[in-house]
């Protein structure tokens, strides 16, 4: 975003709508909206916070468009306070007085991202990793300036690059010594505007002593991005998730890597997980909700589900048709989306957590026949 995009209010300007808001009868407001409209492109005195051009104009019109004098002063005062106030929800630098200034946060559960980011020091040279627009959606909703964000699977530095472009501090910590020295040469080669503070260690995030190195006052956010099982076999270093044998392991694996978590988040902080499902055998793998399941028992509170396209992995990359008749072959569909769980850790007592709720069994309910209930059996941590 240039200076051209945005408006700094001047005097003029801001007098302009205080007339709007004690002049009596629409059209008076109306003029008053129009003479402060003639200011914006007059050089002025400009002082206070700016905003976006479009999302004010935007209130503007909708200000000039008003059919009471209610309604067109309420849109007015929504525009003052926007230039003289601010209101925060006391997690993120969203200011909401000025909420339509905010047109990169993403605020649906459906995010499409057409290609990954590859600007600056962000490549795609680790087979495992994703695309920078997903850390930096949730930095920009989770955290504020000079936060600290941890990430307990470094891979290639994606989340610790975006901490340095966002101003917030950042911890990593990976298991494989080679990736980790590739992934902090992108890292210290990123600008750092802010003067961010950003550390790697070499470790399992089951057992890395987190407290040892997370500051006073905790971490604000966890991005975690781990192996989607065995999909990927990443190395052979003992501890390394993707070598974990069953899937029950890997769950309770990343189960432990959520215990060492929360214990270094701040009361209210956030957890997110990063993670897809897997096809084997014939057979659809919950693992994303299975590994939510862990979560939850850990003693988080579930905030959203977001759920993330992908066009095309390194793996598939150019066997587009390939997969498109495995598909019809074998009578089912190609992943195409991975899932973003968001996780609370509760400020006061432990919430109520889904197993301890009463739901119908599947069997109950009809909809698992007694002979695949050892099958199902072997899924559930």
């Amino acid at each position: 975003m240039g200076d051209e995009d945005l408006f700094y209010p001047t005097e003029a300007f801001l007098s302009a709508l205080r007339d709007a808001m004690s002049c009596t009868g629409l059209q008076g407001v109306r003029d008053r909206i129009k003479g402060a409209l003639a200011t914006m492109d007059v050089p002025g005195d400009a002082r206070g916070k700016p905003r976006k051009r479009p999302a004010l104009l935007l209130e503007m019109k909708k200000a000039l468009q008003a059919r009471t004098e209610e309604r067109a002063k309420h849109y007015v005062k929504k525009i003052l306070e926007s230039f003289l106030e601010e209101k925060s929800n006391g997690i993120s630098d969203i200011d909401l007085t000025r909420w339509r200034d905010y047109d990169e946060v993403i605020t649906d559960s459906l995010w499409i991202f057409q290609r990954r980011d590859r600007s600056g020091s962000h490549s795609a040279w680790y087979w495992g990793n994703f695309v920078p627009q997903i850390p930096r959606q949730l930095m920009l909703m989770f955290t504020k300036k000079g936060d600290w964000v941890l990430d307990p699977f470094v891979g290639s530095g994606t989340t610790l690059i975006e901490c340095k472009r966002l101003g917030r501090n950042g911890i990593g910590i990976d298991i494989d010594g080679k990736v980790l020295e590739a992934a902090r040469s992108s890292i210290e080669s990123e600008p750092n505007p802010f003067g961010a503070t950003v550390m790697t260690f070499r470790g399992d995030s089951r057992t890395f002593r987190l407290s040892d190195v997370v500051p006073e006052g905790g971490i604000s956010l966890a991005v975690l991005h781990p192996p989607y099982h065995d999909i990927i076999r990443f190395n052979g270093i003992e501890g390394d998730l993707s070598g974990i044998g069953s899937l029950d392991d890997f769950i309770e694996a990343l189960g432990q890597v959520f215990e060492n978590t929360i214990g270094v988040l701040r009361p209210g902080g956030h957890m997110a997980l990063v993670i897809g499902d897997k096809f084997s055998r014939g057979q659809w793998y919950p693992v994303g909700f299975l590994a939510m399941q862990r979560a939850l028992a850990c003693g988080f509170s579930l905030k959203s589900i977001v759920v993330k396209n992908f066009t095309e992995t390194k793996g598939k990359r150019g066997q587009s048709d390939l997969w498109r008749y495995r598909a019809m072959a074998g009578a089912y569909y190609v992943f195409r989306h991975e899932y973003i769980f968001i996780f609370r850790k509760p400020s006061g007592r432990r919430p109520k957590l889904i197993s301890d709720q009463k739901f119908p069994s599947a069997e109950r309910a009809g909809v698992v026949e007694t002979g695949q209930r050892r099958q199902i059996e072997g899924l559930v941590p």
